[in-house]
């Protein structure tokens, strides 16, 4: 909120993953409702729960947390590595960073308005918005 502003609103599900009233009641104090989507319809939010199968089977469910320290640092480790370096199908193969750094070249560009495919170069592994530039 401190950098990208104030939502409107969060959506969460009810699960028990997500039963934080200090949570509610710090959202409450910043104005910003809390929409919860309908027990029953991870479909309303598939993004999210597609991340919390990959987050607790690639990494919760692989490691013995021997403190919150240790949780903190392995977490991190995960997050940075599926952030910076893992390849995600639905970004055209790109990382999230590289696929945020194409989308920022074109909106300070100006062509954010008039989008190309967003490609991968298989040999080079350069992203690349010119189908001419592809290495099939």
């Amino acid at each position: 909120m401190k950098r990208e502003g104030k939502p409107e609103h969060l959506r969460s599900d009810k699960g028990p993953e997500f039963i934080a009233y200090a949570v509610k009641d710090w959202l409450d104090d910043m104005k910003v409702k809390t929409i919860y989507i309908t027990p029953g319809s991870p479909w309303e939010q598939g993004h999210i729960e597609s991340f919390h199968d990959k987050f607790r089977d690639e990494c919760l469910n692989r490691e013995l947390f021997g403190s919150l320290k240790v949780a903190r640092v392995i977490v991190e480790q995960w997050r940075k590595e599926y952030n910076q370096q893992r390849p995600h199908s639905s970004l055209g193969y790109s990382s999230p960073d590289e696929y945020a750094a194409v989308c920022n070249r074109r909106f300070q560009s100006g062509s954010a308005l008039f989008p190309s495919p967003i490609a991968e170069n298989k040999r080079t592994r350069q992203i690349t918005n010119n189908p001419a530039e592809l290495d099939f």
